[in-house]
């Protein structure tokens, strides 16, 4: 099973990927945190395989809680789930640590297809990114 954290500031949006997410028999929810603060101890407390974070959150950016997050659940893999989408917010994704970068325009299916990716340990971009 791959254990999931949703992180999305806005209710409704975060509660309709956790309704698609908890249809897949291989993925479990374990929580929804609304702000990077909350994502952070829960994290912490739940140490998901997959961390699905928003880009934009109030009080904290998307990249500096992934970074907190990553710096307290090593084991934990982020992928940032985003309405913005451009080569240079996925490199400054990937030096934060995210594992894949998801459009929120994107069919569900394809948001589960990144999370299984980066379960399996690969990154999941949508163009190759390069940090050099």
């Amino acid at each position: 099973m791959i254990s999931i954290l949703v992180v999305d500031d806005h209710p409704a949006y975060g509660s309709a990927v956790v309704s698609f997410l908890r249809a897949e028999k291989d993925l479990v929810v374990v929580a929804l945190a609304l702000d990077g603060e909350e994502a952070i101890e829960l994290a912490a407390a739940w140490q998901p395989s997959i961390v699905l974070m928003d880009l934009v959150l109030s009080g904290m950016s998307g990249l500096s809680a992934t970074r907190r997050i990553l710096s307290t659940s090593p084991g934990s893999r982020v992928i940032i789930l985003s309405l913005q989408s451009g080569h240079h917010l996925m490199m400054e994704a990937m030096r934060a640590g995210a594992a894949g970068y998801v459009s929120k325009e994107q069919a569900p299916q394809h948001i589960v297809k990144a999370i299984r990716e980066v379960d399996r340990g690969h990154r999941f971009f949508p163009a190759p990114v390069d940090l050099t």
